[in-house]
């Protein structure tokens, strides 16, 4: 007989993710990783007061005090394993791993080094992400990034339709314009036949994912592709089958 038991902070249960939410007005359509409808199992949403993107982006210490807190919260929740919407949250993936018993990824950019183990010696890693300044060689080493792999990264804060959206929030998204800048920052990186994968920075990106592979043939990577495996490895299911 299975017993189960309580946990005295959770409200609910079968949340096997839980979800480090930015305190900023953005909408969030189906594909993002603050829509439930991104993902084929229930998730814990907890939006952090008062952490802004500036401030991790700026990689502000107060940050950490701020997520640290949080996925304590989550964790005593009853979650199994906790993420971020917004890659530059690797900023404090190291201190909010140290500060709870679950698994930690904040990033998408934590997926590099499978990503680099999966492609031959010399093969370029092309990352899209909101804005290109933050990805410097200290923020991927601390998602783990080998030294010497190169990695080639663009970004999306001058294109018009992201700008709108997500760099100056003016509370809508136009998708297709977004989708058509993503596409095209895609090919620009595709267009160095040594890249050998690309990797969606951004939390806001996923939802133009399939289009950007289907544009440039590319294996790519995502804060989705990224949640799904945590889960997956979480949440094992019984096979079950004819033999």
């Amino acid at each position: 007989m299975t017993r189960y038991r309580v946990h005295p902070a959770a409200r609910s249960y079968g949340h096997t993710i839980g979800v480090l939410m930015l305190d900023e007005p953005v909408p969030f359509i189906p594909g993002s990783v603050g829509n439930a409808s991104s993902y084929d199992y229930p998730v814990l949403f907890y939006c952090v007061p008062g952490l802004r993107f500036d401030d991790v982006f700026a990689a502000d210490p107060a940050c950490a005090r701020l997520l640290v807190e949080a996925a304590r919260d989550l964790e005593a929740r009853g979650v199994r394993g906790i993420t971020g919407n917004c890659g530059f949250m690797v900023h404090f993936q190291r201190a909010v791993a140290d500060s709870v018993r679950i698994p930690v990824f904040l990033s998408s950019l934590v997926q590099i080094p499978v990503i680099a183990a999966s492609l031959g010696a010399g093969r370029k890693i092309g990352v899209i992400a909101a804005d290109e300044r933050g990805v410097t060689p200290a923020v991927l080493a601390a998602a783990g990034a080998e030294a010497g792999r190169p990695v080639v990264v663009r970004g999306m804060r001058h294109m018009p339709a992201f700008r709108d959206f997500l760099v100056d929030m003016r509370g809508t998204v136009d998708e297709e314009r977004v989708r058509a800048e993503t596409v095209e920052v895609a090919a620009e990186l595709a267009a160095d036949r040594d890249v050998g994968a690309l990797l969606l920075e951004c939390s806001e990106l996923p939802p133009y994912a399939a289009a950007v592979q289907a544009a440039t043939g590319l294996p790519t990577f995502d804060f989705i592709t990224m949640i799904d495996y945590f889960h997956a490895v979480l949440s094992r299911r019984d096979f079950a089958g004819a033999y």
